[in-house]
């Protein structure tokens, strides 16, 4: 086969493998919390009153899944020099946003201590979810400067 068929291979299984991870954690969230997870689309905070551990898993799996293939993708579609340019910029957006999270975590971890606030659940989330989204972001480079989804196609054979 020739290097465009196993990119476009390539593509196709990654996109078919995002919509499955897309489908699997809807599912689980049906499956693992009340009415069929209603309480996720108020925000994903109070899955964490629900059922804490469950909530976490939900929360890192559909963020890292979904984040790792996105940015997979979005990083094998340019070249290497491009790739590098991109990853730079995107690490400098991504430290302005990870501050920006720690300074409102820190904010409102102060606000639990000193006054009535009490919304804990929605500070777990937030961060957690920041932080996830950051680590697919370096995984799904790693897998691209790495080739990942190039090396299955020659394991195959």
């Amino acid at each position: 086969m020739n290097n465009f068929k196993i990119k476009v291979i390539n593509y196709i299984f990654w996109i078919v493998l995002l919509i499955l991870s897309l489908y699997m954690t809807d599912l689980y969230l049906r499956l693992n919390f009340s009415y069929d997870g209603e309480s996720y689309y108020k925000g994903a905070g109070h899955l964490l009153r629900e059922d804490f551990w469950k909530a976490i898993f939900f929360i890192v799996a559909q963020q890292l899944l979904i984040s790792t293939i996105l940015f997979y993708l979005i990083f094998i579609s340019v070249n290497g020099l491009m790739r590098k340019w991109i990853f730079k910029s995107l690490i400098i957006i991504w430290s302005l946003i990870i501050g920006l999270v720690l300074i409102y975590a820190g904010i409102k971890i102060y606000d639990l201590y000193n006054s009535d606030f009490s919304n804990k659940e929605r500070i777990i989330e937030i961060v957690l979810t920041w932080i996830v989204r950051l680590t697919g972001f370096v995984i799904g480079y790693i897998f691209a400067i790495n080739n990942v989804g190039l090396m299955l196609n020659r394991l195959k054979k």
